[in-house]
C-alpha cells in the first residue's frame, strides 16, 4: 500500500520556468561542496520533480538510491531502502518535503535512518519549513511548532564528513535558525530574486501586461519578504497585503547597477596590482558602473623608498587609496582596514553596492553584473559564498596561527552565517550604513569576513530586514580539483586564491574565450593539483 500525497500541484511542478531557475540554484549552492565523486540521491515521492530536474542539470554529479515506501494496514510506515550499501562510502543528498503532517513521520524516519547507514555526508534539500508562521508565542497557551519541528530536525545523528546540512528555501522568518541546535548546519537561501526575474522576464515577453499583483498571506511575510518590491502601493484587505506593483517599479532588466569595490592589498604589492588593474579596468559595462580602489594602510610609516614608489603609484594611476588603519592581517588589523574602507565608502560614494574582494582574486564581472541585477540593493542585501566553518576548529583557538581568534571575541561554538571574504561579498548601500555605524564594534572577531558576518547577524537580530543571496564563487579552499575546461562552461563569479597572472590571463579569456586552465600554470599550488 502506497503511502499517501497529495493530487495538488504545487507551483515548482506546475511552472516549468520557476523551477528550471530554482533547480539551478539549488545546483550552484550543492557544486561549492561538492566532493569529487557524485551525490546519492535520495528522494521522497513528492520531490521527485526536483530530484529530475537536477539529475538533468547535472547528470555526471547525482547516482540514485531508491526508496519503497510503502505502510503497513495500520497506516504507519513501511520503508525500505534499495541497494543500501551503496550509502555505506556515499555522500548523500536527501530530498524531502514536510509541509503535511500524514508523511512527516515517514520522512523524519529516513532521516534518522541514513547516517547510521554510514554514509560520509549528508545534505538535506527542505525547500519550504512548513511550521514556520508558528515562530513564536504572543500570549501565553501557543504552542511554538516551529521550536517543536527544529528540535526535531536536529536529532539527525552526526555523519563521519560532520554535522548534516540543511538547505531551505525563504523561512518565514529569519530567526528560526536559532531554534536549529548546534548538531545540524542550516543553510537558508532565497528564491524570491528568481521570482522577481521571471516576472521581469515574463513582462518583455507577454504583451499588455502592466502590473502584477503580489498577495502577502500576513503582516509577518510582507515583513519578510516586501523589501523586494519596492516602490509598491500597499494595500490592506483584512489580513491580507497586496502590493499593486508596476513593472517600473522592480529593478528593470536595462537599468544601471552602481558598485563601489574596495580590493585589500598589501603596501608593497605593486605587481599584483600591475597584474590586475586591467580586469579592474574593463570591469564597467552600460548595465554596470563599477568604481574600484586598491586599499593600503597608512600606518607603520613607510620607508623613504616605499613611499615614493607608492606615490608614484597613486599619481599614475589614481586608484590605490590610503586609509587610517595599521597595515597587516593578524590582531584585527586586516578588520579595522575593511572597516576604514567601508567609512571611505559612505563619505565618497552614492552606489548601490557596496563590495569587498582580495586583490588574489579574479572577478568574472560579465556573469556579476547580471546577477546583481537580481538582486535589490535596498532590500538589506548581502551576497557572497557562505564560509561554512566551526568556531572551535584549531586555526582559530590556535595561537601560532595568523587566524587566531581570542574566545571572548565570539564565545560560541558556531560564527554567524557569513559569507567569505577572499572571492568577495556585496552589502547593499543602506545596510552598509547599519552594519558600519551602528554594529561593526567590539566584540568582533579578529577575522575579517568573521567580523562583517557578526555585524550582519546584529543588524539582523536588531530588526533589519536582510536579505541573504548566495553567489556562485570558488574560495580556493576545496582540496578537489580545479574546473578545466573552456570559459563557457566556467561556473564561477569570482575565484580566489591566484597569481596576478592568472588573474589576467582569466581576464583575457573572459574576453575572448579558450580554456581557463591554462591560466592555472601560472598560480603554483593550481599548477600541482593539475599535474
Amino acid at each position: 500500500m502506497a503511502s499517501g500525497t497529495s493530487s495538488r500541484k504545487r507551483p515548482l511542478e506546475e511552472d516549468a520556468d520557476l523551477r528550471e531557475m530554482v533547480v539551478s540554484q539549488i545546483e550552484a549552492a550543492l557544486s561549492e561542496s561538492r566532493p569529487s565523486n557524485k551525490y546519492i540521491i535520495v528522494s521522497h515521492p513528492s520531490m521527485n520533480h526536483i530530484k529530475d530536474a537536477l539529475v538533468k542539470l547535472a547528470p555526471q554529479s547525482y547516482s540514485e538510491v531508491k526508496v519503497d515506501w510503502r505502510e503497513f494496514e495500520s497506516g504507519m510506515p513501511n520503508i525500505f531502502i534499495e541497494e543500501v550499501h551503496r550509502l555505506l562510502p556515499a555522500h548523500v543528498l536527501l530530498l524531502l518535503n514536510m509541509r503535511r503532517k500524514e508523511i512527516l513521520l515517514d520522512q523524519l524516519s529516513l532521516l534518522y535512518a541514513i547516517p547510521r547507514y554510514g554514509c560520509r555526508s549528508l545534505t538535506v534539500l527542505l525547500p519550504f519549513f512548513p511550521t514556520g508562521t508558528m515562530e513564536r508565542v504572543d500570549r501565553e497557551g501557543e504552542v511554538a511548532t516551529a521550536s517543536t519541528l527544529s528540535r526535531m530536525i536536529s536529532a539527525v545523528p552526526m555523519t563521519p564528513g560532520g554535522p548534516a546540512r540543511f538547505l531551505i528555501f525563504d523561512i518565514h522568518a529569519l530567526q528560526i535558525r536559532f531554534y536549529f541546535q548546534d548538531s545540524i548546519l542550516p543553510v537558508l537561501l532565497s528564491a524570491m530574486p528568481l521570482l522577481l526575474n521571471l516576472l521581469k522576464t515574463r513582462r518583455h515577453s507577454e504583451s499588455g501586461v502592466e502590473a502584477v499583483a503580489v498577495a502577502f498571506p500576513d503582516e509577518g511575510a510582507k515583513k519578510r519578504f516586501g523589501g523586494f518590491f519596492e516602490k509598491a502601493c500597499m494595500v490592506s484587505l483584512g489580513a491580507i497585503f497586496v502590493a499593486c506593483l508596476s513593472y517600473a517599479a522592480m529593478r528593470p532588466i536595462s537599468a544601471s547597477t552602481s558598485v563601489w569595490v574596495i580590493i585589500t592589498s598589501r603596501r608593497d604589492g605593486f605587481k599584483r596590482r600591475v597584474a590586475a588593474r586591467e580586469l579592474w579596468q574593463d570591469a564597467s559595462c552600460d548595465q554596470c558602473k563599477v568604481s574600484f580602489q586598491f586599499v593600503v594602510c597608512k600606518e607603520p610609516q613607510l620607508s623613504p623608498s616605499e613611499a615614493a614608489q607608492l606615490d608614484a603609484e597613486v599619481k599614475s594611476f589614481g586608484d590605490v587609496q590610503l586609509l587610517d588603519c595599521e597595515e597587516g592581517y593578524d590582531k584585527g588589523r586586516l578588520v579595522q582596514k575593511v572597516a576604514a574602507g567601508m567609512r571611505d565608502f559612505l563619505s565618497r560614494s552614492s552606489s548601490d553596492y557596496f563590495m569587498k574582494v582580495d586583490d588574489d582574486a579574479f572577478v568574472a564581472w560579465s556573469r556579476l553584473c547580471p546577477r546583481l541585477h537580481q538582486i535589490s540593493p535596498k532590500s538589506h542585501a548581502y551576497a557572497g559564498v557562505p564560509d561554512m566553518v566551526n568556531r572551535t576548529d584549531w586555526w582559530f583557538n590556535n595561537t601560532e596561527s595568523p587566524n587566531y581568534d581570542p574566545w571572548e571575541n565570539w564565545p560560541f561554538p558556531f560564527y554567524p552565517f557569513h559569507m567569505a571574504g577572499g572571492p568577495g561579498y556585496v552589502i547593499g548601500s543602506e545596510l552598509l550604513r547599519a552594519v558600519a555605524e551602528r554594529f561593526m564594534r567590539p566584540p568582533l572577531s579578529w577575522n575579517e569576513d568573521k567580523a562583517v558576518g557578526i555585524a550582519v547577524h546584529r543588524a539582523n537580530w536588531s530588526g533589519l530586514p536582510v536579505s541573504y543571496h548566495y553567489l556562485h564563487m570558488d574560495d580556493g579552499e576545496s582540496d578537489g580539483l580545479p574546473f578545466t575546461g573552456n570559459w563557457s562552461d566556467y561556473p564561477f563569479l569570482s575565484q580566489h586564491q591566484l597569481s596576478g597572472e592568472s588573474i589576467r590571463c582569466l581576464h583575457r579569456v573572459e574576453k575572448e574565450g579558450g580554456r581557463v586552465d591554462a591560466c592555472y600554470v601560472h598560480t603554483p599550488w593550481l599548477r600541482e593539483l593539475l599535474r
